[in-house]
């Protein structure tokens, strides 16, 4: 690393990056090659992994102790969906579909894989310029005059 700038002269070069190179061979070796037999197996194999590597494994960086003597849960529990989001009444609301697209004025339009299945709001801010709004973050800006996202 260079003192200076504090960045690795070669990144990407296994012999400086070397922790971050072992992890993929390490996984490949243990849970991956040879290839399982079944797809149920495939998962137990990370699983196991995972178990060995952050609670059996010692860790010279850790003093000899594996990573998972340092960690602590977090008390917040974490829910596997958000919550319906509720949005103002002047709002358009929009359901992303299975493959991230809403339709708006009978146009299909793509906005994220990820929001599929949860509910995103439009709010004319100018005349046919819409802001697409997720909660209370605002995602992109969409004209209806070419129908284009905008960041």
């Amino acid at each position: 690393m260079d003192l200076r700038t504090g960045r690795t002269p070669h990144p990407a070069c296994p012999p400086e990056n070397g922790a971050h190179e072992r992890i993929p061979r390490t996984l490949k070796r243990e849970a991956i090659r040879p290839s399982r037999a079944t797809m149920r197996s495939r998962p137990r194999a990370f699983d196991a992994l995972r178990t060995e590597y952050n609670e059996e494994r010692p860790h010279t960086h850790h003093g000899g102790r594996p990573p998972g003597s340092h960690h602590d849960a977090s008390p917040r529990e974490y829910p596997s969906r958000i919550p319906r989001l509720e949005y103002p009444g002047h709002y358009t609301v929009k359901r992303v579909t299975t493959v991230g697209t809403f339709r708006f004025m009978s146009k299909l339009l793509f906005i994220a894989n990820a929001l599929r299945g949860y509910h995103i709001g439009l709010d004319e801010e100018a005349d046919g310029v819409w802001s697409i709004i997720f909660g209370h973050v605002l995602l992109a800006k969409l004209d209806e005059r070419d129908y284009i996202i905008r960041e």
